[in-house]
Formats: C-alpha cells, sequence, structure tokens
C-alpha cells in the first residue's frame, strides 16, 4: 500500500472532532514523526489542502498557526466501515455509558453514534440489527426523575478529573439555605441511581465525602493540581460500602423471620454468601446473614416490613420497632398527627468552610 495513502489516513484520524479544538500543521507533523511518517511541514500543509477537497474539513485561519478539525456534522472516519456487530456495540454503548463520559468524548463519538444508528437502520432485516430493541437495563427500586445538573458544572467536574486538577464549586449542602464556597479535590465520578456524586475531599481536609452534581450551581477548574489521599482507589472505596454509608464497624449476623414471598426471593437472589434459611413452625421461614451495618441494610428491612420481623440483634429489632410505631401512630385515624423522626440521610454532609475559606 503506498506511503502516502496511509499517512492520509493518519491524518485524518488525527484531526479533532471535539467543538472548539483544532490541531497545527506543526502538531501534526510531530504526531506522524511518532507513527513512523518522516515528512516536512510544506508536506503537510499541500496534504491538508488535498485532503479538504475530498472530506469535510474545516480551518480556522483567523489567526496563527492555523488550526485544523472535522467539521460539527462530519460523519465519522474509519478504515473498514462500521458493521452491524461494531454497530450494535455503538448503539448500547450510547445507551448505558454516554452519562459516564466526559463531555469532550462524548462529543467526539457522537458521529460513531450516529453512524451506528444509521448502519441498523439500513440493516433493519437482520435480527441482530434489532438487539438494540430486545434488551434493556432497569433499576430494581423506585425510579426516580434525575436531578437537574448545570451543563457547565458537569463540563468542568469531567475537565478536573482528566487534568488532575482542583475544583472550586458553590455547593449547597441539604442543610444550608444558601451555598457556600468549596475547594475540593476531585477523586471520582460515581452515578448511583439517578443522582451522580463527586468523590473529592475538600481543602486540607483527609477524609473523603460525596457531592451531589445537581446541588452544585457554579464549578470552576483550578490550575493547582489536586490532591490524592495516599493508596486511594475509587474501585475499593465503592466496594467498601461508602455509598452505604455504615454506621458500624463490626458486621451484623442478621436474624429474621420472613413471609413465604420474601423467603423465596432471597433464596434465590441471597442477602449474604453466608445466608441460610430453615422452616419455622409458624410457616414462616427464618433467615440469618452475615450484613454489613448501614443505612441501606434498614432501609431496606423496612420496605420489607410487611413481609420481615427481625429477631436479632436485640438493638435493631428495637430500632425498627421504634420506626415502625411511630409510622403506625402517624396512620392512626383516632391519633393526632406525630412529627415524623429525621429519616437517615443518604447524602453524607461535607465538612464546613476551614477558616482560611470564608
Amino acid at each position: 500500500m503506498p506511503e502516502t495513502l496511509l499517512r492520509h489516513w493518519q491524518m485524518l484520524r488525527l484531526l479533532p472532532r471535539t467543538p472548539g479544538r483544532k490541531v497545527t500543521t506543526e502538531e501534526l507533523r510531530l504526531a506522524l514523526l511518532e507513527r513512523g511518517f518522516h515528512v516536512e511541514r510544506r508536506t503537510v500543509q499541500r496534504d491538508l489542502l488535498d485532503l479538504a477537497g475530498c472530506f469535510p474539513i474545516g480551518c480556522e485561519s483567523s489567526s496563527r498557526p492555523y488550526g485544523w478539525f472535522w467539521q460539527r456534522d462530519a460523519e465519522p472516519f474509519d478504515i473498514p466501515g462500521m458493521d452491524v456487530d461494531t454497530a450494535l456495540a455503538f448503539r448500547l454503548a450510547e445507551d448505558l455509558l454516554s452519562r459516564l463520559l466526559p463531555a469532550t468524548s462524548r462529543a467526539h463519538l457522537d458521529p460513531h453514534f450516529r453512524q451506528a444508528r444509521s448502519v441498523l437502520t439500513k440493516a433493519g432485516g437482520k435480527r441482530l440489527a434489532a438487539w438494540a430493541d430486545c434488551v434493556r437495563a432497569i433499576s430494581s427500586g423506585l425510579a426516580l426523575q434525575p436531578p437537574v445538573i448545570v451543563p457547565a458544572v458537569l463540563e468542568a467536574v469531567h475537565q478536573s478529573l482528566l487534568a488532575g486538577q482542583r475544583l472550586e464549586v458553590a455547593y449547597l449542602p441539604l442543610a444550608a439555605d444558601k451555598p457556600r464556597p468549596y475547594e475540593l479535590h476531585p477523586l471520582g465520578l460515581v452515578y448511583r441511581d439517578s443522582v451522580a456524586y463527586l468523590v473529592a475531599t475538600a481543602w486540607d481536609y483527609q477524609d473523603v465525602r460525596q457531592y451531589a452534581l445537581h446541588r452544585m450551581s457554579r464549578a470552576v477548574v483550578l490550575a493547582q493540581e489536586a490532591r490524592v489521599p495516599p493508596g486511594f482507589q475509587l474501585e475499593a472505596y465503592v466496594h467498601g460500602l461508602a455509598f452505604d454509608y455504615l454506621l458500624g464497624e463490626a458486621p451484623l449476623l442478621l436474624v429474621a423471620a420472613l413471609a413465604p414471598f420474601l423467603a423465596r426471593k432471597l433464596a434465590e437472589t441471597p442477602l449474604a454468601a453466608d445466608q441460610r434459611l430453615a422452616l419455622l413452625p409458624d410457616g414462616r421461614t427464618q433467615l440469618a446473614a452475615t450484613v454489613a451495618d448501614t443505612v441501606q441494610l434498614r432501609l431496606w428491612i423496612l420496605s420489607q416490613a410487611g413481609d420481615l420481623e427481625v429477631l436479632q440483634p436485640a438493638s435493631l429489632r428495637g430500632e425498627i420497632a421504634e420506626r415502625l410505631r411511630g409510622a403506625a401512630d402517624r396512620y392512626a385515624l383516632d391519633h393526632e398527627p406525630v412529627p415524623p423522626r429525621a429519616a437517615p440521610d443518604a447524602d453524607r454532609e461535607p465538612p464546613g468552610p476551614s477558616p482560611s475559606a470564608s
């Protein structure tokens, strides 16, 4: 295959698609050099002019050095063309993963997503092309509408994570009446159901907290490098039950009596690896399982209140009984309304402003 053709392919792949980005002739020459193409700058200039006559390539010539880029609505350039299998993968990725991508990556992939939809539409007679219409991933909980996130905030969060830089935000804690300024060291972005959380430390604090993006009214990426706690890994942090909000370090041996329906459900999807089920004389099933002592455990128990009775530990049984008595009092028609007790807050309150950050 002629070297000129290979070089042209590489140049087309190197041109940016992200709106606002461009690449200069010298940057292209250096990128080609890294890939084994030894060409002069004037050769790259001639190649770009030739390619612009055949492909939707733009040139920003209002200032020097000139910058080259793919035009916004240009179809993706790929060799070979996208087949049905690849199109299906892009189609599913658009549905399931697009919100996890940084804005720059999403903009870069949008032409591929459009092409994937086009390929699947044209291949409508093939069963594989219809696969995306045959599968869905849904949440097992109550489907809440996602909160509104300021687009500029989301972009700044993505940028700070990609660059490893600090972030200044105006954040509204649950207990506050107005936003407060925070300087954050971003560590990761976690989506839990419909809510996005920035995992970060604040100022010089060492404790890792979660900040809901929809409570940020403003976000600015700072020039300073973000500080990462020694040994921090987002995967370990999430799997360490940080988002289940531990109430005690030691696990609990949960013993409960289950109604038949719930017993069948937990026999199929166990609560824990050491779960044991045994039939009780009253027709219910006794559950014994070692579980983490978390807010999520209590919320799950309360959601199963009609089908589950906590037997042990006694402290948990008493806590659940108190919550249920309060609920029963509020629903009793012959009682005055009882003020509800504050529910466990699923969002940890961030640390307050340090003395140096008023």
